[in-house]
């Protein structure tokens, strides 16, 4: 399996027919599952099991008693990894599993003390995070300054250590860099033909670990008197109520002075509201007359 170092043994995965059955280990990352049936014999499949868009690092490197101090070792490779990928502000997610019922670990820049603001909320009282044993991702903002003290020229780094943490990947998506929820051709027909984007709980938004501020952009065509609603995707409130003039409960909006598309920034209640499951439904709902929506994008800042 990609990221561990033996073969799954006896009993570990099963195979009927043209089908092999495994279950996935905590330390699986993206990669090539290997089967091999002999020393001449040998398939390799590729296999995704997470959203990779912006991975700088992924891996299994376990934090543990304090005496590890992470993946980030700055070796020519990596570094210029991180170098090329942090140029400005952006948000970053650091991934992991605990591995025992009371993680703790510490992230600082590479100079071991400085903290870094978007983690504010998270330290402690003794200067240390305590995610819980359920937690499983850090998604948090870095600023233009401290992207360029860890990771501009002669950039100091950043380090993590702890105790009962396995790292599995780290990702960072630049402010303002969109990524795909829907990409289609859907024509609101006068009110008549309701879009629904995502499904129930949203696990396309969720896999790109949007935040409260992040700006989801609706992309598409319009014609003359167009009107547009975005709602919430189980039909509960209005989020956004634009048209080409303003009337009514519609906001006068300049959609080609906006790059020909709706922006609408995502509050703490649109998560809330996207991730409760409901049986049914979707993460949005758009509808209109004389709108034809083309992509949705959401960004992280």
């Amino acid at each position: 399996m990609p990221g561990g170092s033996a073969p799954l043994g006896a009993g570990e995965y099963s195979i009927a027919g043209n089908t092999l059955t495994f279950t996935v280990p905590d330390y699986m990352v993206d990669g090539d599952v290997v089967v091999k049936q002999n020393s001449n014999i040998t398939a390799t499949y590729p296999l995704e099991i997470r959203k990779l868009a912006g991975v700088i690092w992924q891996g299994n490197e376990e934090l543990s008693g304090w005496s590890n101090w992470g993946v980030f070792n700055w070796s020519g490779d990596l570094w210029t990894k991180f170098h090329e990928a942090i140029t400005g502000p952006g948000q970053m997610t650091v991934h992991f599993v605990a591995t025992n019922s009371s993680p703790i670990f510490n992230f600082r820049m590479g100079d071991w003390s400085t903290p870094l603001s978007g983690l504010a909320g998270m330290y402690g009282d003794d200067g240390n995070i305590r995610p819980g044993a359920d937690v499983t991702d850090l998604v948090f903002n870095i600023t233009a300054e401290e992207a360029a003290q860890m990771f501009g020229d002669g950039g100091q780094g950043m380090v993590i250590w702890g105790d009962g943490i396995k790292l599995q990947y780290v990702k960072f998506i630049a402010a303002g860099a969109e990524q795909v929820l829907w990409e289609g051709r859907e024509d609101t027909s006068g009110w008549g033909n309701n879009i629904t984007i995502g499904s129930d709980t949203s696990p396309e938004l969720a896999a790109f670990e949007p935040q409260e501020g992040s700006v989801v952009r609706f992309y598409g065509e319009v014609a003359a008197g167009w009107q547009v609603k975005i709602v919430e995707g189980h039909w509960g409130p209005t989020y956004l109520a634009v048209a080409e003039t303003g009337e009514g409960e519609f906001s006068a909006y300049d959609f080609a002075g906006n790059g020909n598309c709706i922006k609408m920034t995502l509050t703490q209640a649109m998560l809330d509201a996207a991730y409760t499951q409901q049986w049914w439904g979707g993460t949005f709902i758009v509808q209109g007359q004389n709108f034809i929506l083309t992509k949705v994008t959401v960004a992280p800042m």
